[in-house]
């Protein structure tokens, strides 16, 4: 594929890290150990405010990779990677993890694959996870696994199936239009917080411009098991996370009949996910307690979201509730 007009580089990678200089390390010399014979490429390390040893990591593999250090303050993953977009040279920009494993030939398939399909401009690879054991079959419906993989071979995605943000890439100028706000600043990691949902904000954006995105089975990923997926207590925290970014992201229960600001069905939803958690852990049915309790918890995110929204347009409906009133009163007098 012909370079972009613009481009002095044929792909620049993105990471954005945040107090993971170990992880980060082990990422770096997976890249390292690549086949990027014939590209002209670079990689962008965006420290996002860290406090612990990722700058000397990432300065440590500067004489073997062609990495460049950048360092944004402002606390967020999202706005690492619009800060690190606006300075990327490359036609394709590719986006990763600091904790992935990519296969020896992950960017020639990539740039490969662009070059096959010259009128589409995202591209995306398969993502392998490994689940914990103790927790297989408690996560569906409640906790993103970090798990992309498409059934069919390479070639255009159906609209409603969208990548991850370990592998995926976008062709220049199919961002252009965006600027530096691709990536939604409000949504995603955020030091230890997180609002799920980041990636489908920025694909359903870009779909809306008019691109869709080519899957590309020859460009997987090794995803490291996150640290939250090891535990209960960071599981919860991931289903909650995922229920506020249901809201946030996709205005999830918006078309139902609510109560207080919540739809009503989110209300059902809770009660019968406790009450079967309860019954389950008393049957000793370790599993499916467990898998009541996350799906319980992302439903408690959708209603913490609604309720939050519904908090802050309680003045306008006050204010609307009283115009009411004051006109009922002028048509009865």
């Amino acid at each position: 594929m012909a370079p972009d007009t613009q481009s002095t580089l044929d792909i620049s990678v993105i990471i954005a890290t945040y107090n993971r200089a170990k992880v980060l390390a082990a990422t770096l010399r997976s890249l390292w150990a690549m086949d990027t014979t014939g590209l002209r490429w670079e990689l962008l390390v965006v420290d996002n405010n860290s406090s612990d040893d990722t700058a000397k990591v990432a300065q440590a593999w500067q004489e073997r990779l062609p990495l460049r250090y950048l360092f944004e303050p402002r606390q967020g993953q999202n706005r690492a990677r619009n800060a690190a977009l606006a300075v990327a040279g490359g036609g394709l920009i590719t986006m990763t993890d600091d904790d992935v494993t990519p296969c020896q030939a992950w960017l020639k398939e990539l740039w490969a694959a662009a070059g096959r399909w010259p009128q589409h401009g995202v591209f995306c690879g398969p993502v392998l996870t490994a689940i914990p054991p103790a927790f297989e079959g408690t996560l569906a419906g409640a906790v993103p696994t970090c798990n992309f993989v498409f059934a069919g071979g390479e070639g255009v995605l159906p609209a409603d199936i969208m990548p991850i943000s370990a592998n995926f890439a976008i062709r220049r100028r199919a961002y252009a239009g965006f600027k530096t706000r691709l990536f939604d600043p409000t949504i995603g990691p955020r030091g230890a917080r997180r609002i799920s949902g980041s990636e489908t904000v920025a694909m359903k954006a870009l779909m809306a411009a008019g691109h869709r995105i080519v899957y590309v089975p020859g460009a997987p990923v090794l995803h490291k098991t996150p640290e939250g997926f090891h535990s209960i207590a960071g599981l919860c925290r991931r289903a909650f996370a995922q229920g506020c970014g249901d809201v946030r992201v996709v205005r999830f229960g918006e078309e139902y009949p609510r109560v207080f600001g919540v739809p009503r069905f989110v209300l059902r939803m809770l009660a019968e996910d406790f009450a079967g958690m309860i019954l389950a852990t008393a049957a000793g049915q370790r599993r499916e307690a467990l898998h009541k309790l996350f799906h319980a918890l992302r439903f408690l995110g959708i209603y913490r979201e609604w309720r939050r929204e519904w908090r802050m347009t309680a003045p306008s409906r006050g204010q609307e509730w009283s115009a009411r009133s004051e006109e009922t009163q002028r048509n009865e007098e």
